[in-house]
């Protein structure tokens, strides 16, 4: 259930920090809005980092190995 969050909370925090920091004009906008916007990044990296999510990625076709036509 935690998990199934983790992209929203993400996503929320790395907004909320761009916001702060783009628009309002203050310094402590900047010192909140800064870490926020890390911290949304590093959480969308942990969420897209999962098993769960990673198995997707196997369900697709085989990588093409050579794009010329062998010569028989």
């Amino acid at each position: 259930m935690i998990r199934s969050r983790l992209p929203v909370v993400a996503a929320v925090c790395f907004v909320t920090g761009l916001l702060l920091i783009f628009l309002i004009d203050a310094g402590w906008a900047r010192i909140i809005g800064v870490p926020l916007v890390f911290l949304g990044i590093a959480l969308g990296v942990t969420a897209i980092a999962t098993p769960e999510f990673l198995a997707g990625d196997r369900d697709g076709p085989p990588p093409v190995t050579s794009r010329h036509p062998r010569n028989s």
